[in-house]
């Protein structure tokens, strides 16, 4: 028995050999141990995610229908707004006066013009803008407030600028 077999020589190792497959084997360890935390964190996050989703597919119709028409009413707000925009300047004379291109008010104690390039950029809050009249020297400048109602096709105009008086008045439309 004194005597070492083939065998038993062969498993015996090196300090060296020992250290090296100890370090394997703690690698392989180390690998599968990261892996298992992969996996642990892809069914955690799959899990949060139908939980999510379970939850929004709890919301009732009833807030579902809300929400549709809330987004159907702002659709038909901006809709009606668009035609009213277009409804205010579609199909108005244009007057061409000293090279530049004016539309004509209606309804104002004097013939008013005002630029379509003023008339386009009117908005809802009263604006200090130029129209035109014609006297004895030319085209004569005056300054008035204007504004628009985004439901309304008619100008709201304030003649005097130290009283905001508003009155509407349209556009000439061609005829």
């Amino acid at each position: 028995m004194d005597e070492k077999t083939d065998f038993e020589k062969t498993l015996t190792f090196t300090v060296e050999e020992k250290k090296w497959i100890l370090e394997q084997l703690n690698e392989e360890r180390r690998q599968k141990q990261i892996e298992k935390e992969r996996r642990e964190t892809l069914e955690a996050m799959k899990k949060e995610r139908n939980k999510t989703q379970a939850h929004h597919s709890n919301i009732d119709d009833d807030v579902k229908k809300q929400i549709l028409a809330k987004i159907d009413e702002e659709r038909k707000e901006a809709q009606k707004a668009k035609e009213m925009a277009r409804k205010r300047f579609y199909q108005k004379n244009i007057y061409t006066i000293n090279g530049r291109e004016y539309y004509r008010f209606e309804g104002l104690e004097r013939i008013y013009y005002i630029l379509t390039d003023d008339a386009k950029k009117i908005t809802p809050t009263p604006n200090e803008f130029t129209i035109y009249y014609q006297g004895f020297e030319g085209f004569r400048p005056k300054k008035v407030f204007i504004y628009i109602k985004e439901y309304a096709d008619k100008l709201f105009v304030s003649e005097d600028t130290q009283k905001t008086y508003f009155k509407e008045y349209a556009l000439e439309e061609k005829r």
